[in-house]
């Protein structure tokens, strides 16, 4: 075993690492919570079978830690219309609320999950199904249209809110990716200086770390948890895409469409590949197809969504060609954790104008 199997980096802070918790933020904070009386809360313990003095977790009879959500407020970034009141939760524990998450509860309590009962072999399993099962029918939880209940500009608003911010954190996670890219590579120098630590071990010790000093220089760089270096791409840009790589994802895609409207001669057939699934993956690591024809009349709130209820689109319309498309909201930058479809989509554009 080398010194280098006993270390493990930190990981890396990124602002984009935040995104999912902005998001949260918007869809949870516009739910209401609503106060249970003192007869509701009995009434829901003694059909779970239970008293004031000997309140524990529904699911495994751990002590209680919080109540949980047998219906989830939140699905697939949007809000199910569920609210937080006492009909709708459950006595819980922390392992059991965080292994549940936003699962249906009757199958992830028979399910294999980390943490779930049964995982853990939870006893009386079935008593407890049943028990949950008898709450569910004898109080019916609020649900209600939230959309239907707002106006639909201030609806709109709120999740237009939540993609200017997404949109700036991505023009400020680029920015920092330009900060910490100039601080590692003079970190990376120090490394180098023959005052740093590393490189004053004499003798016998020396010889026992192994790795020379040369060594050490790149396998600390290995461990740069920094943007990989951007494509030469973006050092050559014709005027209308300079600085592309420093905007955020809506603007990206919107100026290489201008782009191409403006310099692809072909891009009436260039479209059919843009609003394809499989041609927009084969020419640019794109999982989703990038356009999306629309008809400008119609609502565009449906049509911004896949088969699996996501809204993968922007709701703006984008005109080409006199036709309205949506554009992908499924862009991922530079990084080690992250997929890159900028850059091949950036060359794919350069390589039709």
């Amino acid at each position: 075993m080398s010194f280098l199997d006993a270390f493990i980096m930190p990981k890396q802070v990124t602002i984009m690492a935040r995104s999912s918790s902005i998001t949260n933020s918007f869809v949870n904070g516009i739910i209401p919570c609503i106060a249970p009386t003192e007869e509701e809360v009995a009434a829901a313990l003694l059909l779970l079978g239970m008293g004031e003095d000997d309140v524990v977790c529904a699911y495994c009879g751990d002590p209680v830690t919080e109540w949980d959500h047998l219906n989830p407020l939140v699905k697939n970034k949007r809000p199910t219309g569920f609210v937080s009141e006492i009909h709708n939760l459950v006595p819980s524990c922390g392992k059991c609320n965080q292994s549940k998450g936003n699962k249906p509860w009757r199958k992830w309590i028979v399910s294999s999950a980390k943490k779930s009962p049964l995982s853990r072999g939870v006893p009386d399993l079935d008593e407890r199904i049943r028990r949950l099962e008898e709450y569910e029918s004898a109080f019916e939880p609020i649900r209600l249209d939230f959309e239907s209940i707002v106006e639909p500009e201030l609806w709109e608003a709120h999740w237009r809110n939540l993609e200017h911010l997404h949109d700036v954190m991505q023009q400020c996670q680029a920015h920092s990716n330009l900060v910490r890219q100039a601080i590692t590579d003079s970190a990376n120098k120090a490394v180098d200086n023959p005052k740093h630590p590393t490189s004053t071990l004499e003798g016998s010790h020396t010889s026992n770390l192994g790795p020379s000093s040369e060594t050490q220089t790149r396998q600390h760089q290995a461990y740069e948890q920094t943007p990989a270096k951007e494509s030469d791409v973006y050092a050559q840009l014709p005027p209308d895409l300079k600085g592309i790589d420093t905007v955020g994802n809506k603007d990206f895609a919107s100026r290489c469409l201008e782009h191409l409207e403006s310099h692809d001669l072909n891009l009436r057939k260039d479209l059919d590949t843009l609003c394809s699934k499989e041609g927009c993956k084969s020419a640019f690591n794109h999982d989703q197809a990038l356009l999306k024809r629309v008809d400008s009349a119609v609502d565009q709130a449906a049509t911004r969504e896949d088969g699996h209820g996501y809204a993968r689109y922007y709701a703006t319309p984008k005109n080409l060609l006199g036709q309205c498309f949506l554009i992908s909201k499924e862009w991922y930058g530079l990084g080690k954790n992250e997929r890159d479809n900028r850059t091949p989509f950036l060359k794919w554009v350069l390589s039709r104008t």
